[in-house]
């Protein structure tokens, strides 16, 4: 794998760069947990390394993103049974085709994709909860408001996610 660094010149005498990885898809329901680490931790991976990519060559108008495709190969068609025929390779074409296009303006996201399905896949933040001197009693009693997904941000970077602290330590 190259780097941005190593690539960033000749990137760059095209005015315009769209680099994409993919990732394993997201399918965790019926899956014991250690299966459940290997397809979640490399998809975590690709989101920092397209945020990582995206944030470095922002200033050279180079955009990065990943794919979790979900097609019938080879090495999946005897997992799939019935399913597998609606899970053509071809269905995961556009999405790629669209983030590499001039006029798609997102940059450092990672993007679900299989049989015709297009979904953004994100790692937010919630509310949560804030008291100066906080004890194992208050996370308890505040639990339900820590978990609660209403009004959660997607913090793009480290900065904007310390935002979120010093915000509610004002």
């Amino acid at each position: 794998m190259c780097t941005l660094k190593e690539h960033s010149t000749s990137l760059v005498q095209h005015g315009f760069v769209c680099v994409s990885r993919d990732t394993v898809a997201l399918s965790p329901l019926h899956l014991p947990p250690e299966s459940l680490a290997t397809l979640v931790k490399p998809t975590m991976v690709q989101q920092r390394w397209a945020l990582l990519v995206a944030a470095e060559g922002a200033k050279y108008n180079i955009k990065a993103n990943a794919i979790a495709p979900l097609a019938l190969t080879r090495m999946t068609e005897n997992l799939m049974g019935a399913l597998g025929e609606k899970l053509d390779p071809a269905l995961v074409t556009p999405i790629v085709a669209w983030l590499a296009h001039e006029d798609c303006d997102v940059s450092g996201e990672v993007y679900s994709v299989g049989g015709g399905r297009v979904a953004r896949v994100f790692i937010g933040e919630t509310q949560g909860f804030y008291k100066p001197g906080l004890s194992l009693e208050d996370v308890r009693d505040n639990w339900e408001q820590i978990r609660n997904t209403d009004g959660y941000q997607i913090p793009a970077n480290l900065p904007e996610e310390t935002g979120m602290f010093f915000n509610v330590m004002k």
